[in-house]
């Protein structure tokens, strides 16, 4: 059984890049953010990455969930 690129066992950077296409404007930009600056955000919280994205905190929570976090 192998694993899609969408699936769970597929890195964020995957399935950012899976999804690039269908993502609205604000989703394109946090995945740009994420994808340039993927070695410096591991630990950083939802204000943080907001606020360095330029982007609100609901949009941070809901990039993740269109990744398919919870």
């Amino acid at each position: 059984m192998g694993k899609t690129k969408k699936g769970k066992g597929a890195s964020v950077i995957d399935r950012i890049t899976f999804q690039m296409q269908q993502f609205s404007p604000t989703n394109k930009k946090i995945a740009e953010f994420v994808i340039h600056n993927k070695h410096d955000i591991g630990f950083a919280s939802v204000s943080v990455l907001s606020t360095q994205a330029g982007v609100s905190k609901a949009s941070i929570v809901r990039f993740a969930q269109a990744l398919g976090f919870e």
